[in-house]
């Protein structure tokens, strides 16, 4: 007889930075690290599992369709949360190089102790603002061999992104850190009653000036909220 595997609360905890508890839930082979109804990050014991129902997994095997010969020296994730994102393009890609930027320590610390964020073979954590970091990484003269090959970009604060990671000039500036071709990938939250129109208008006046080519994915979401999967190739 199958038994029903129930949640199990590991560990619970208040955040200065986000000003929320998080806490990390266990079911079946899944670990899930959240805050309120929200998942930031999702681990799993069961090497087999790539997360195909939750748009970290789906936002990796977009790469491989975009681009089937894509080759990853270098990543950069902008908000690591708990490696999700790290992990899975360890899995496909086995870069040379990850650089994950989360400006939360606690954030860090469970990734560390309930991801296996140490597992990731080079993979460089930096605890800091995105915002400042990809500031600071402008004003340097960056060649095109140590620029990025892509770009994710998965910064929340509870379900919203911050406006300072939404305006033109983060985007020019974390354009200039990809390789021609390399890919941006974007994760925005979008109401359910946002129009399609909407989507596009956002992508238009922000993220196109800098990109060649934009394309995107929507997955409803439980609460009246959508991910929107978004694709901009330098």
């Amino acid at each position: 007889m199958s038994t029903i595997s129930l949640p199990k609360t590991l560990y619970k905890t208040y955040s200065e930075v986000s000003e929320t508890e998080l806490f990390v839930i266990e079911t079946g082979c899944r670990r899930v690290l959240g805050a309120n109804y929200i998942s930031y990050s999702v681990w799993s014991n069961d090497p087999e599992d790539v997360f195909n129902d939750r748009y970290w997994g789906q936002a990796v095997s977009k790469l491989k369709i975009l681009n089937p010969k894509l080759k990853i020296d270098k990543a950069l994730i902008l908000g690591l949360g708990g490696g999700t994102l790290a992990y899975l393009l360890h899995k496909y890609f086995t870069p040379k190089k990850i650089v994950g930027i989360e400006l939360d320590p606690t954030v860090i610390n469970i990734g560390k102790n309930y991801f296996y964020l140490n597992l990731i073979k080079n993979l460089e954590i930096i605890q800091t603002d995105a915002v400042k970091w990809i500031q600071s990484k402008s004003g340097e003269k960056i060649t095109e061999k140590e620029k990025y090959d892509v770009i994710f970009m998965d910064i929340f604060k509870v379900e919203a992104t911050p406006v300072t990671c939404e305006d033109t000039d983060f985007f020019a500036k974390s354009s200039k850190l990809l390789k021609h071709g390399g890919i941006l990938s974007l994760n925005k939250i979008f109401h359910r009653e946002d129009k399609e129109e909407q989507i596009k208008d956002y992508l238009g006046k922000k993220i196109k000036p800098y990109f060649q080519k934009i394309t995107y994915d929507r997955y409803q979401k439980a609460l009246g909220l959508d991910n929107v999967l978004i694709y901009a190739i330098k």
